[in-house]
């Protein structure tokens, strides 16, 4: 049995300012709208599933992240292999007017972080040319800063 990630699902605070995020920013479009338990949702795709991410409007009241609770860290979204890749999205980010959290060379890829509406931490990536997959072991992780300039 191969198990692989069909969708997520993302709880936010509002719909309105969520959707036109993850389609300008991250290039998705918007499949359909619905409501689930009474409660509205949008489904996202990449364009080759019904949908690869599904926003669920849970209204202004909804607590933030926090950063110290257990769950959810970040989601990592795969760009590609090129650096030029990477550097292509820099530039889409730079003309909307959006700064990355941080930039960082990992052992396997390099990536961009950044937060979308609700401080839900998006990384774009690209693999790294040589990347580095320990088989076994434990190992101390450092990820230099990137510069995309």
């Amino acid at each position: 049995m191969k198990l692989e990630l069909g969708h997520l699902v993302l709880n936010v605070k509002h719909l309105n300012a969520s959707v036109p995020f993850y389609c300008k920013v991250l290039g998705m479009r918007l499949r359909r709208r619905g409501k689930v338990n009474g409660r509205p949702m949008a489904f996202l795709s990449f364009g080759s599933k019904d949908h690869d991410v599904a926003l669920l409007e849970l209204g202004a009241s909804a607590h933030s992240l926090d950063e110290a609770r257990a769950g959810l860290r970040h989601v990592a979204f795969r760009i590609g292999d090129r650096i030029e890749q990477l550097h292509a999205f820099k530039k889409h980010l730079d003309v909307l007017s959006i700064t990355p959290r941080r930039m960082s060379e990992h052992r396997t890829s390099r990536s961009i972080y950044l937060q979308d509406p609700d401080g839900i931490e998006l990384e774009e990536y690209v693999d790294s040319e040589t990347p580095v997959w320990d088989a076994g072991g434990e190992m101390e992780v450092t990820n230099p800063q990137l510069s995309l300039d």
